[in-house]
């Protein structure tokens, strides 16, 4: 079927054509995944010499603060100190998440790092609940 509408009532109203990038914008507010591929991901900040910081933006505003979570492995390509012991998931609100991740060690507290991504790397942000 195509053009039909469900409504809420007694009296139907006229029917409302929807573009698909406007019904995706309301589909992401609930949930949102990002794929990256592998390599880097963004800038990130270091905050000690194991751990350091990424901000991930969602492309929508959430609805609700968003249960978010990451699969996979991200290194600091400046540091050389190889990948990350895991993944937190330090702060999320509606608009963002921050990224904690340690590694072994060389980083400089305060400096920028590039985020790289060992594989794919999905970010999944659900406001559903």
């Amino acid at each position: 079927f195509s053009l039909m509408q469900l409504e809420v009532g007694s009296a139907a109203t006229a029917y409302e054509h929807e573009s698909y990038g406007t019904t995706l914008h309301k589909v992401k507010r609930y949930f949102e995944r990002t794929m990256y591929a592998a390599g880097v991901m963004g800038v990130g900040v270091a905050g000690s010499t194991t751990v350091f910081y990424w901000d991930h933006y969602y492309e929508v505003e959430k609805r609700a603060v968003p249960t978010v979570t990451l699969t996979g492995q991200v290194y600091s390509a400046l540091s050389g100190s190889g990948f990350s012991t895991g993944e937190v998931i330090a702060e999320a609100t509606v608009n963002v998440v921050r990224i904690a991740a340690t590694i072994s060690s060389g980083l400089t507290a305060g400096n920028a790092i590039l985020v790289n991504a060992s594989g794919a790397v999905p970010i999944d942000a659900s406001a559903e609940n």
